[in-house]
């Protein structure tokens, strides 16, 4: 599941968080991914050493063994692949992305993509990879407004099903 935030400060990451828990309380092997601002290890109150630039950059040497070594856990038993704490610029290529989003598949039941705001074509791919797409939006003109943008800008080759809104705070 990917979540995407219509707008800074709906609840996205929150969303994501929460979620992951969720699942990771009834039904277990669950791995969160940030590929927005590293605002999940915040939440879940971890201090990760590595975040998922650094398995991007070392995916050509990847195996089970390696990313145990960038996974941060929650007493929950959550897995946390943090996001970076400083604004880096993510050059990762499509295959990059598909080939890391394929070995979480391979190796969690569940993966639970934080987005927050970012659109960009990591979006884009990651939303394409996805079963599921989750727009969080509030009630308030803008961020229903964005959420639309969103979904059209998400739409282009992709299956409209997948995409479902989330209201915040509703």
């Amino acid at each position: 599941f990917t979540f995407l935030g219509a707008k800074g400060g709906v609840g996205c990451t929150t969303a994501a968080v929460n979620t992951a828990l969720a699942l990771q309380i009834s039904h277990g092997d669950v791995v969160l991914v940030d590929f927005a601002h590293g605002h999940t290890a915040l939440q879940l109150n971890l201090r990760p050493r590595f975040c998922v630039l650094d398995a991007l950059r070392n995916l050509d040497r990847m195996d089970a063994s390696l990313l145990v070594g960038y996974i941060s856990k929650t007493t929950e038993g959550l897995h946390l692949l943090a996001g970076p704490t400083q604004p880096e610029a993510n050059e990762s290529t499509p295959g990059e992305l598909a080939r890391l989003l394929g070995f979480l598949v391979n190796h969690y039941r569940f993966v639970i993509i934080d987005g927050s705001s970012r659109m960009d074509r990591t979006t884009k791919l990651l939303s394409d990879l996805s079963e599921a797409v989750l727009v969080v939006a509030q009630t308030d003109v803008l961020s229903l407004w964005c959420a639309g943008r969103i979904q059209s800008f998400l739409e282009e080759g992709a299956r409209r099903d997948r995409i479902q809104l989330v209201l915040n705070r509703y």
